[in-house]
């Protein structure tokens, strides 16, 4: 996975949290050239809470092209990977909305500050991206409300 966003307030979210992006190699691909993504596709948001003296995760959401249809998962912020919640409906009416592909486009990348890291601090910083999550297909299959099937054209 790869970070493809920088911090950004999650609006389509209600703005309850900021957020960082990430996408695998096909997700990146399908970003880079403006297509639609092939199945194998995953995006992953970080849903980050401001608190005082810093930041908490406030959970994961996902989405993965499988079977030509986007399929939404969430991870609560303290849960191993088996705690994933059944694709919510809501998920998918939303990203039906989206301009392209059920994928919203990602804010204008700001000009980046200066930066120095010692070996230390870019160790932590690739540390916390997020790992793939392995999903049990009887996850998806279970419930069809959060599949997205490509609209017709």
């Amino acid at each position: 996975m790869a970070r493809v966003s920088e911090r950004f307030v999650s609006h389509g979210h209600g703005d309850a949290f900021d957020a960082v992006v990430w996408a695998n190699e096909p997700g990146r691909a399908a970003l880079d050239s403006a297509t639609d993504a092939p199945d194998g596709a995953v995006f992953v948001e970080d849903a980050l809470r401001a608190v005082p003296g810093g930041e908490v995760q406030a959970g994961r959401l996902g989405m993965e092209r499988r079977g030509g249809e986007w399929r939404f998962f969430a991870v609560e912020p303290d849960a191993d990977a088996s705690a994933v919640t059944p694709p919510a409906s809501a998920c998918a009416s939303c990203h039906r909305d989206a301009p392209r592909d059920f994928v919203f486009p990602l804010p204008p990348s700001r000009a980046p500050a200066p930066q120095t890291h010692s070996a230390a601090s870019s160790a932590a910083i690739t540390a916390t991206a997020p790992t793939a999550v392995a999903i049990p297909a009887a996850t998806y299959d279970a419930s069809s409300a959060g599949a997205a099937a490509s609209p017709s054209r």
